[in-house]
Order: C-alpha cells, then sequence, then structure tokens
C-alpha cells in the first residue's frame, strides 16, 4: 500500500511538471514555408520528456510501479499525440481559414485527417510502430466516444460509433488512394471527406496545401519525438495567445 500511495504521488509530480513541455507557441501555417521537424522544443530546464530526469524515491516508486515499462511509455506516449491532434483540430483559425464550419462532423473530419497523417508516419516503424499505431488509435476511438456522449447521444450509441469508425476507414483509404494515384485526387478526397462534397472542389486545395505540409514535416520528424508524443503540428497566430 506505501508502495502504491508513493506510486500515484509520483505519477501526479510527472503529469504536474509535463504541461509545461507543450507550452511553445505554435508556429503560423504559410503554404510558402519549407517544411521541418515538428519536435517539440526542449522545456526551459532542458528536460524534453520530464519523467526521464527523475531521481530518488519518486523514480524509484515509479519504477515499483510499472511506470518506466515499454507498454506505460507508449500508453503515454499514443495519449500524448493524441492529445496534440485534439489540440491542433480544436482551434477556429483552422476551420475558418479553410472556410470550413466547425460542426461535429466537420470536426471529426479534421480529426480523422490528422490522425491517417500520423499513422502514415507510425507504419514507416516496423513492428514498434504496429504497436504504438494501435495505442494512438485507441486513444482516438475513446475520445470518439467520449465526443458522441457529451453531444446528448443516449440512443443507438452503438450505431453512432460504428459509423464514425466506418467513416474514419473510408477516409483513411480515400487519403491513401489519392496519394497513391497523385494529380488532383487529394484534393477530391478531401472536397468529399471534409466539405461533404458541397460547392467547388477547388475550395479544398487550401486544404490540400495545409495536408501536404504537414505530412513533409512528419517525414522529418525523428521517431522517438513521435513515440513520446513530442510533436507539434504546424498551424496558425490565432491558435494561441
Amino acid at each position: 500500500r506505501t508502495t502504491t500511495a508513493a506510486t500515484t504521488t509520483a505519477t501526479r509530480c510527472v503529469q504536474t511538471s509535463s504541461l509545461a513541455r507543450f507550452a511553445a507557441p505554435v508556429r503560423a501555417f504559410s503554404p510558402n514555408a519549407k517544411p521541418r521537424s515538428l519536435e517539440t522544443a526542449a522545456t526551459k530546464d532542458g528536460n524534453v520528456v520530464p519523467e526521464r530526469s527523475l531521481t530518488g524515491w519518486r523514480r524509484v516508486a515509479l519504477t515499483l510501479g510499472g511506470y518506466f515499462s515499454p507498454e506505460s511509455r507508449r500508453v503515454r506516449g499514443g495519449e500524448r499525440l493524441y492529445e496534440e491532434v485534439t489540440r491542433a483540430t480544436a482551434i477556429d483559425a483552422l476551420y475558418d481559414a479553410h472556410a470550413v464550419e466547425k460542426t461535429f462532423a466537420s470536426r471529426h473530419a479534421m480529426m480523422c485527417l490528422h490522425v491517417w497523417m500520423c499513422l502514415g508516419r507510425l507504419r514507416k516503424e516496423g513492428e514498434g510502430g504496429k504497436a504504438f499505431s494501435q495505442t494512438f488509435y485507441d486513444a482516438f476511438q475513446d475520445d470518439v466516444e467520449r465526443r458522441v456522449h457529451d453531444e446528448g447521444v443516449r440512443v443507438r450509441v452503438r450505431k453512432w460509433l460504428q459509423d464514425l469508425e466506418r467513416t474514419f476507414y473510408g477516409n483513411a483509404v480515400s487519403y491513401d488512394k489519392a496519394l497513391e494515384l497523385g494529380g488532383g485526387e487529394l484534393v477530391k478526397a478531401l472536397h468529399r471527406n471534409v466539405y461533404d462534397g458541397d460547392g467547388d472542389v477547388d475550395r479544398a486545395k487550401g486544404l490540400e496545401r495545409y495536408v501536404r505540409h504537414q505530412l513533409a514535416s512528419l517525414a522529418l520528424t525523428p521517431t522517438e519525438a513521435l513515440f513520446d508524443g513530442r510533436v507539434r503540428f504546424v498551424g496558425f497566430d490565432e491558435q494561441e495567445e
């Protein structure tokens, strides 16, 4: 019991110190800017992942509690990476810049898009990438269920969740195929999935530039940063105060 209490206390200390890691300002998105790594900068004291610098009784307690096991690290990293997806897709400027009305459906479409971009990058990491991808995707599905509940859905919840998961897989397949075919296929896929096919297809060209910039930047992001969840999507000036 004493070990469990110490582990809980030490974990809370780590969680509190981890918040500072995301205090860095967001880089403003520019379609003319060169892609670069999305790895987040170190905190002021030089610690990128605070728990790695822990010593003494806190580290002993966390070690005994399994905090530093590969599975626990994977869970924390996957949740951090998904937190960045939720942050990037919650900002009004993302929708305003691409003339997308912010609704539950469009937010879900944007989240699907960013999750797909991350999973595409993780596919390049072999078996380790597969395990991490599953943890990351599970965090996404858990959040989808919470958001459906927050929308007030109480009837046929399972069908809602199944439909939303099918939407993700359908979108992901269409994006993969669009990249494979090249040309203007990605614009068409974004127009169908994010704009629901409304209006002229050319309205999705700005979003396509955004997506290609993020994909190129993710390709430059180190594996360790991805697995730690130390990623910050290129955003807009309005995203942070």
